[in-house]
């Protein structure tokens, strides 16, 4: 398939300007497969990165595009493939020079001491031959092995695996200087080899910098370039190369003894028993022997998936033509794992890519019908607390027996809820608005965070669901903190909480990042001194940034949002605010039935909300459910409308001629009653 590319971009550029892209890959395909030998200096322990690496990309590409749509590419584009699929891993190519200093430098002797410290690290066994003294390495035992040799080897092989890909960019642009490849430069405009450095610097980055390469840049004679769409391939194409014969035996026999995530990486390798890559679809089955093997597998896959996935939905933004068609459809991408047996004794567990729903959750449309939604999830936790705290202060001496009680209506006037919203500046084609949220509730402690830092591990705080069961069922919350306070990233990429605990009377200032987003769910936390004064409870703050103008959008009538688009004026209005709109009906619908006062403000003025806080005529203690019967002649209808715990939730059951019924369930837990998107009754 190289040979066939090397025709076309000869054929593509004889007797033009564009003939020196030929003269260069002519040099350059001579001399780097040399170059790329000198990887297993410092990673014996990895898969082949060398020009059978190179050729297996490129081969990729040709299967996933297909043949004859090469014919379609520029000339310049045919020769960046060929060029970046040979330089994107010379990055892995260390100097001399460059070892002694790495392994005198503060960066190295900080990841060193990470090694130590971190048992479950796969070089941990390797690091604890060294200690730094005094700001120096040093090897612990008194007397030499061989075994030092390697385990520095792989210590530094990893130091440098992280930076390889810029480092590919850096010797692209500087080849003699960085590690004595001689490859001309001057006949090729620098201005095109810094595009070639930067495809290949993106190979291992995140795919939204990825998209920030240009879409088109001016090639050679009168071809355009397509830096994103030719990283995009390289993407593929390089993960793509995981077939079983990617490690080379005799290289892994010169080592005194082989790091545990390189016997994985290679099971892995040699697990692949089934491998399908066209124009149609992409396959994989793995079979595995043990369980190690199998996550890792599976880690891949995904990997493989969200990398596909990504640019399906991006592809218009990345393909040169619509010509070029769409890429492969992710099909089965299978991970089985020999010789192991379910519970039941039955079945082999296996794991398997669910491509639709992944896709889905990748859109944001998996749990809810738009971002707002998440907001709700927010408002109920603050509902919850608050339950919880007035529980707590007032369970021996309140009747809490109903809903009904005046003891409880008169109880949650004390405990209000606010939120706050401020426009902020435009800036570009966007807005910042800042929300805050205010409760009294238990707010939050230390062992709340832990909770809420692993999603979905909150039935495991024993503390928080004893005091839960003590609860009458009507006043218990609807669910704990977990997937759906974590919704919330869904409108930003940082929340800051500020709160104080009903529990251990600790202030605190937390600052919680998305796991998507560059912090990498970095959670920030400082104490801060409180008095008694200070009483419990928490406000959280997030910015919403939203473009000014949306593409699209979709509102329900008679809402705040519908109000927005309607007196939407292009002329004198300079954002559409729909996204606030919703918001806002998120609050107001929360706040109609809610049993807490909700007060919402935007830019410091009260916006008012129709509250019917006791809005159902009888309780049922032994079903825990409230309800109220309307006759239809006084209402002109006849609805069957459904709440749990005082939010309406929709339901396909039949109405009753003559009567309207509203019913309000408390019993058991969200998840037993509700859609996981809490929007309906299972």
């Amino acid at each position: 398939m190289v040979q066939y590319l090397e025709e076309l971009l000869h054929s593509k550029t004889k007797d033009s300007q564009s003939s020196i892209l030929f003269a260069q890959w002519s040099y350059d395909k001579r001399i780097i497969p040399a170059a790329l030998q000198a990887v297993s200096n410092l990673f014996p322990h990895y898969s082949l990165h060398d020009e059978s690496h190179s050729i297996t990309i490129i081969n990729n590409i040709l299967r996933v595009l297909g043949k004859d749509n090469f014919t379609k590419l520029s000339a310049i584009d045919i020769w960046l493939i060929l060029e970046a699929a040979y330089w994107h891993d010379l990055g892995m190519v260390v100097s001399g020079e460059e070892l002694v200093k790495a392994i005198q430098s503060p960066d190295f002797l900080l990841f060193l001491s990470e090694l130590i410290s971190n048992p479950k690290h796969g070089l941990h066994e390797f690091a604890i031959k060294f200690e730094i003294v005094e700001g120096k390495l040093k090897a612990r035992d008194s007397f030499y092995n061989l075994e030092l040799n390697d385990s520095i080897r792989f210590i530094l092989a990893e130091f440098f695996r992280w930076t390889h890909a810029d480092r590919s960019s850096e010797i692209v642009s500087n080849p003699l200087e960085k590690i004595r490849v001689v490859s001309p430069r001057g006949v090729i405009p620098e201005r095109i080899m810094k595009i070639l450095g930067a495809i290949c610097a993106s190979h291992t980055k995140d795919f939204t910098e990825v998209m920030k390469l240009p879409f088109c840049e001016v090639g050679i004679d009168t071809e355009d370039a397509h830096p994103r769409f030719i990283a995009c391939m390289l993407r593929i194409g390089d993960l793509l190369d995981l077939d079983n014969n990617r490690f080379s035996e005799v290289m892994l026999r010169t080592l005194t003894k082989i790091p545990i995530d390189t016997l994985n990486h290679k099971a892995k390798h040699l697990s692949i028993e089934s491998f399908r890559v066209d124009r149609e679809r992409i396959e994989i089955k793995a079979n595995c022997e043990d369980y190690e093997t199998a996550s890792i597998a599976q880690h891949w896959f995904n990997y493989l998936n969200d990398e596909v996935s990504a640019q399906m939905i991006n592809w218009n933004r990345i393909v040169p033509s619509k010509e070029l068609g769409y890429l492969p459809t992710i099909g089965s991408l299978r991970v089985e794992l020999k010789s192991y047996d379910l519970i039941d004794g039955k079945h082999k567990p296996q794991f398997t890519v669910d491509t639709d729903k992944a896709l889905a959750l990748l859109q944001g449309a998996g749990l809810y019908e738009g971002a707002h939604q998440a907001f709700r999830e927010v408002l109920q936790n603050a509902v919850d607390s608050s339950l919880i705290r007035m529980w707590l202060e007032h369970k021996g001496e309140l009747d809490f027996n109903s809903p009904l009680s005046e003891d409880f209506k008169e109880a949650v006037a004390r405990y209000g809820i606010s939120v706050s919203i401020t426009t902020g500046k435009k800036e570009g084609d966007s807005r910042n608005w800042v929300i805050t949220l205010s409760d009294k509730g238990t707010g939050m402690s230390r062992a709340d965070l832990k909770y809420l830092m692993n999603t979905g591990s909150s039935f495991k705080n024993t503390a928080r669901i004893s005091i839960i069961n003590e609860m009458p069922l009507w006043m218990r919350p609807s669910g704990t903190f977990g997937i759906g306070f974590q919704s919330i990233f869904m409108l930003t990429d940082t929340v800051r909480i500020e709160t104080k605990s009903f529990f251990d009377e600790q202030a605190q200032y937390i600052e919680l990042n998305s796991p998507n987003s560059k912090k990498d769910g970095a959670i920030l936390l400082k104490r801060y001194p409180t008095t008694h004064a200070i009483k419990p409870g928490l406000t959280l703050t997030l910015n919403y940034r939203i473009k000014a103008i949306p593409n699209r959008y979709r509102v329900s009538m008679n809402t705040r949002a519908s109000e927005i688009a309607h007196n939407f004026d292009p002329f004198t209005h300079e954002s559409m605010d729909i996204e606030i709109g919703q918001i806002i009906d998120e609050v107001v619908e929360s706040s109609y039935r809610s049993y807490f006062p909700i007060q919402l403000t935007m830019d410091g003025e009260t916006i008012a909300i129709k509250s019917d806080a006791r809005p159902f005529q009888f309780y049922d203690s032994v079903n825990s459910m409230e309800m109220t019967i309307k006759n239809v002649r006084a209402h002109w209808q006849n609805k069957l409308l459904t709440f749990y715990k005082n939010q309406e939730v929709k339901n396909d059951l039949p109405t009753l001629e003559f009567l309207t019924f509203e019913v309000n369930i408390h019993k058991d837990v969200a998840s037993e009653v509700l859609t996981l998107n809490r929007n309906e009754v299972k």
